[in-house]
């Protein structure tokens, strides 16, 4: 009986995690619409100035995943009238053909985010829906899952992968496919009831110490 009970709890809470919120369909409809998912990325090139200067030309790159993996985390704050949220994305996989010189070579390079915040400044619109005022990427942890090996010297690859990633950074917050999620997100969220401490389809929300 116990045994039964545990079972059902444990699948119970596996349908619970697996449910998506209706800002997460809704997000998963607008990037399918704008087609994000998967998105072309803007080619990069780049010098590794290690024990040898090498450039690396980094092509045919896109990401993946943008539909699946964006969801709400955390408890949303009071700012003022408006509302802090936060959004989370690990999963997103990223991928170009690259060549390198010194000495002249082609190789895969996939990079995977493995944890992502983004803070945003969420206002109540005139219907009672939100509007996304501004947006900021707090966190983006990366690893580069291929190549296995850049170089046969140890530093000179964690110095590949160190400006790989900060290369990605500047893309996503300044390449086209970046402005358009933004887009995809304030339509997203002009779907999404204002969230309150009351009522929230989507969100959690917590007060500040101090507010009533």
């Amino acid at each position: 009986m116990h045994f039964t009970l545990i079972i059902a709890a444990l699948v119970a809470g596996a349908l619970a995690s697996t449910e998506k919120s209706p800002f997460e369909t809704n997000l998963q409809k607008e990037v399918s619409a704008l087609n994000l998912d998967p998105v072309a990325l803007p080619d990069l090139e780049f010098t590794v100035d290690g024990t040898t200067e090498r450039k690396v030309k980094l092509t045919q790159g896109k990401a993946e995943g943008l539909s699946e993996v964006v969801r709400p985390t955390g408890r949303c704050v009071e700012s003022g009238s408006d509302a802090l949220c936060y959004l989370s994305f690990a999963g997103v996989t990223i991928t170009y053909k690259a060549v390198a010189t010194q000495p002249e070579e082609s190789f895969d390079v996939e990079v995977i985010t493995a944890h992502s915040l983004l803070e945003l400044l969420l206002g109540k619109a005139s219907d009672g829906k939100t509007e996304l005022k501004d947006i900021h990427l707090r966190a983006l942890h990366q690893y580069v899952k291929k190549p296995l090996e850049f170089s046969n010297n140890r530093k000179d690859g964690a110095l590949f992968d160190s400006i790989l990633k900060k290369k990605i950074v500047q893309l996503l917050k300044e390449s086209p496919a970046g402005t358009k999620f933004q887009e995809a997100l304030k339509k997203a969220f002009a779907q999404e009831p204002f969230p309150t401490k009351e009522e929230s389809a989507s969100f959690e929300f917590a007060v500040l110490d101090g507010h009533q």
